[in-house]
């Protein structure tokens, strides 16, 4: 029964930890475009090149994530749930 929980605590917190980050990163990226589009220059050029290094990020963010989630908040919220006080 402890694996089972762990597994749906897993995603369920996995889910929740790559959204923030995903939703922190789309903000940031957005924030660094509208403050190129009021400077006067090579705008599209600069906005690819946040576009790229904001995907690079989430791409990075994912296992990340996975191995955070599930070596070290996983555990102790499986032990917090499941062991008898």
């Amino acid at each position: 029964m402890a694996a089972f929980y762990s597994l749906i605590i897993f995603f369920f917190i996995l889910v929740i930890l790559y959204s923030g980050v995903a939703a922190v990163l789309a903000l940031a990226g957005w924030v660094q475009k509208a403050r190129i589009q009021n400077r006067r220059g090579p705008s599209i050029a600069a906005a690819r090149v946040i576009e790229a290094r904001i995907d690079d990020l989430k791409t990075r963010a994912f296992p990340i994530a996975v191995v955070l989630v599930l070596f070290c908040i996983t555990p102790f919220v499986v032990i917090l749930l499941v062991v008898p006080r």
